[in-house]
Parts: C-alpha cells; sequence; structure tokens
C-alpha cells in the first residue's frame, strides 16, 4: 500500500510543484490555462511512459542477452524523461508509468535479467539517494547564508518551518481516516444500490470486486504515522531553486523543505517501529500463512510440470528419438514427483496441530541452516579447486547454482519480512 502510495503521489506532486512553479513565474492567467498545463504534462508523461515501456519490454522478450537488457532500463528512465520533458510532458509520470508497466511485465522475462537487475538498481538507488542528500548539504550553508543576507529573518523562515511540519504532519491522519470512512459509507450504501440497479449486467462482478480492506483504527494510525519526506522533496526544492525563473523566496522555500524532510525522518522515521509495537499492528500468523502459499504454488507448478511432461511425451519422443527420450523423461519426472510430495509434505505439516505448537522450527532457523549446508557446499567447491581438481570454469558455473538457491531463499524471506 505504501510503495504504491509514493510512486503515485511523488509523480503527481512533483508535476504539481512544476505547474505551480510556472504559475507563479506568470506563465499563466486563468485557471484554465493552468489546467491545461496540468492536463497536457499528465497526459503527454502517461502516453510517452506507455508506449516506451511496450516497447521496450517488446524488444528484451525477443533478445536473449541479460547485459543488453539490462542497460535498456538504465537508459529507459533517461529516455522517458527528457522525451517527455521535450514534448511538454511531465518527466516523472513518464518514467513512473514505463517503470510500472516494465516491472509488471519483468517475470515474462528472462530469469538471468531478474538475478542482474535487482542487485544493480538497489546499488543504484543508494548512490542516487546519497548523492542528492550530499547536493543538499552542499547547498544548505549558502542557502542559509543568503537567507540571513535578505530581508527575511532567519527566525521567521524557522517559525514558517515548524508550522509547515505540523501541517503536513496533521493533516495526513485527517485525511487517512476521512477518506477511508467515506469509502466505507460509499461501500455500505452507495455500492449496494448500484449492484441492485446493474443486476443482470456486466458491470455486477466489477462493482462487487472494488471492496475496499477492512482496517482498524490502529492500522490507520500507523498509515497516518508513515508520511516521512525524503528525497523527492528535497529534489524538488533543489528544482525550484536551481530554476531558470525568477520565483520569490528561493531560499526561504529551501530551508523549509530541508527542515520537513528531516523532521518527518527523525520525528516519524524513528518513532514509527514504537508506534507499531506499541499499537499491536501485526500478524503473528503471517510468516506462516506466506509460507505455506509458497508450498502450495510450488506444488501446483510442480504438477503442472508433470502434467506437461506427460502430454508432449509423444511429440519429444519423435522429435529426439523415442528410446532416448524415454529414458530421460523418466528420470525427470521420477525427479518432479519427489519434489511434489516433498511439497505436499511440507503443507500438510504446516497444517497440522503440531506445527503450532512450541515443537517446531521457525523460518528464520530453517534457513540458517539451509545456509550452513550451501556454506559446506561451496567449501567443497573451493577445496577442490585448491587442489587442482577442478576447471575454474566449471567451478563458476557450480557457484552461480549455489548462489542462485540461496538468493532464492533470501528473497523470499525479505518478501515476507517486509510484509
Amino acid at each position: 500500500m505504501l510503495s504504491g502510495e509514493s510512486l503515485i503521489n511523488d509523480a503527481a506532486s512533483l508535476t504539481l510543484v512544476r505547474v505551480f512553479t510556472l504559475i507563479i513565474a506568470g506563465a499563466s492567467l486563468t485557471i484554465w490555462q493552468d489546467l491545461a498545463i496540468f492536463g497536457l504534462a499528465i497526459g503527454v508523461g502517461l502516453v510517452v511512459g506507455g508506449v516506451l515501456g511496450v516497447l521496450v519490454h517488446w524488444i528484451r522478450m525477443r533478445i536473449n542477452d541479460p547485459v543488453v537488457e539490462t542497460i535498456m532500463s538504465i537508459l529507459l528512465p533517461f529516455v522517458a524523461y527528457i522525451l517527455a520533458e521535450e514534448l511538454s510532458g511531465s518527466g516523472v509520470i513518464a518514467v513512473v508509468t514505463a517503470g510500472l508497466y516494465i516491472g509488471y511485465n519483468s517475470p515474462k522475462e528472462g530469469y538471468a535479467t531478474r538475478l542482474q537487475e535487482r542487485p544493480l538498481w538497489t546499488s543504484i538507488d543508494v548512490i542516487l539517494e546519497g548523492f542528492v542528500f550530499a547536493l543538499i548539504g552542499l547547498q544548505l550553508n549558502t542557502v542559509v547564508q543568503d537567507l540571513v543576507e535578505s530581508e527575511r529573518s532567519l527566525g521567521q523562515t524557522l517559525t514558517a518551518a515548524a508550522v509547515v511540519l505540523a501541517v503536513v504532519i496533521l493533516v495526513r491522519p485527517l485525511f487517512i481516516f476521512e477518506s477511508y470512512a467515506r469509502n466505507r459509507l460509499h461501500g455500505r450504501f452507495i455500492r449496494p444500490l448500484r449492484v441492485r440497479l446493474s443486476r443482470g449486467h456486466r458491470s455486477l462482478r466489477w462493482i462487487r470486486g472494488t471492496a475496499e480492506p477492512r482496517l482498524n483504527w490502529r492500522e490507520l494510525t500507523v498509515i497516518s504515522w508513515t508520511g516521512m519526506r525524503g528525497v523527492v522533496t528535497l529534489a524538488a526544492a533543489v528544482s525550484v531553486v536551481a530554476s531558470p525563473t525568477q520565483i520569490p523566496a528561493q531560499d526561504t522555500i529551501f530551508v523549509i523543505a530541508f527542515i520537513v524532510t528531516v523532521g518527518t525522518l527523525l520525528l516519524q522515521g524513528l518513532t514509527l517501529p514504537f508506534v507499531i509495537r506499541a499499537l499491536r499492528v501485526q500478524d503473528p500468523a503471517e510468516d506462516d500463512k506466506d509460507r505455506r502459499s509458497e508450498m502450495l504454488l510450488n506444488q501446483r507448478t510442480t504438477v503442472a510440470a508433470i502434467e506437461l511432461l506427460d502430454r508432449r511425451r509423444p511429440e519429444w519422443g519423435t522429435r529426439y528419438g523415442p528410446e532416448a527420450t524415454a529414458k530421460v523423461l523418466a528420470r525427470l519426472k521420477a525427479r518432479l514427483e519427489r519434489q511434489a510430495e516433498t511439497f505436499r509434505q511440507d503443507a500438510e505439516e504446516e497444517e497440522s496441530e503440531d506445527r503450532r505448537t512450541s515443537v517446531r522450527l521457525r523460518g528464520t532457523q530453517i534457513q540458517d541452516i539451509r545456509r550452513e549446508l550451501l556454506d559446506r557446499r561451496r567449501e567443497i567447491v573451493l577445496e577442490e579447486r585448491e587442489k587442482g581438481n577442478l576447471d575454474e570454469e566449471v567451478m563458476r558455473r557450480v557457484l552461480v547454482t549455489l548462489d542462485a538457491e540461496e538468493l532464492a531463499m533470501d528473497s523470499a524471506q525479505a518478501s515476507r519480512s517486509r510484509s
């Protein structure tokens, strides 16, 4: 919920900053012109991002080169941003639109690209965020000096920043609780009326599927306390200061944005874990539910693979030879059946009462055991390499297999931790 909110809100807010900057600079005269500027920015950004996202995904589906595919993913945000800006659109919305499309369709692409892109983009994200914060720090001293020498006093600016910080913190819970209550009211009275009016029509399924999830006041409070400002707020302030148009009180805007960002990060960011624990917003069974879902999904995929093997057996026999194919398929089917049986037994154990007692291993403990086994297998590989019994290329292929297994294990555990 918070990740999706961040993507959409950041793109829309940066577009609004651009529109209001043009308004302050005198680029528009009427409300209709302002709305036209905003609508053009949104529309062009969506079209450019969508077209580039579809085009890049189409290309990546037809090549089998993880390096080239990764380079395309790195260049895509810059191309989308520059092209949308050249067409008077919102570059940020174009980037978000293209990113959402590529991210949603990435499971259809090659596994090697996914394994390569995730750590790469994580590293790029850290570098870019650190660069922006460093840039803010370098400009802060100059901006504060300009502010002290200007007609506006530093005390007035700090007072205004404190007021804005308070408004930023207080407005979010008011909006969260009000919008949730309005949606619940809409779902209780208006949506059932629409269902009755549309009964028998195809829109009935869509209306029934739009029900909002039920949240209690504790969960709404936690969501209300997650309004931390970050690098996007600071980047917007820097864009105002660096804008070629003369905007009044640029230094004041920068200082206020800096104080609001740091204030929310320190106040809300540091206290958020305490708020979550104090309000007991947690699901102790979530880890078990996720692990059970993984087991059932693995079982379904394995069974589907066995069904495909039986269905394609005659075709493969004709193509590769019946005798050799029969031996290979028998071996593959036996392996898949063993995997399916293992997944089935694990799922049954998760469902049994014994798994809910204290006599059990937690997910992290199981992961520790698996990690020790993988470390031991790596040690054997290195020992064989040191003895001269193993070719370097063979060693690297085996290590890639072990690394991929540990990456899958860590990714699943990280996903459960984030949830």
